[in-house]
């Protein structure tokens, strides 16, 4: 994740990206560590890592989700 959050920080002005995030949100991922770390957090951490890393807006990088499980 560093390295993904370090090129972002990189080309925050200087790029144009349309990027689009595939989530799963299904069992193996919400159910798999019971009474461990959650899993799904783990997953918006790095989300929000990634999306406040870049420069998001209409004349800067377009960022899409796509959702599958449950």
């Amino acid at each position: 994740m560093v390295r993904i959050v370090n090129f972002f920080a990189l080309c925050y002005s200087a790029c144009l990206l349309d990027i689009c995030l595939v989530i799963d949100h299904s069992g193996s991922i919400r159910n798999s560590n019971v009474g461990g770390v959650d899993n799904w957090q783990l997953v918006i951490d790095f989300i929000v890592n990634v999306v406040s890393s870049i420069n998001v807006g209409t004349a800067g990088t377009h960022v899409g989700a796509v959702s599958f499980g449950m």
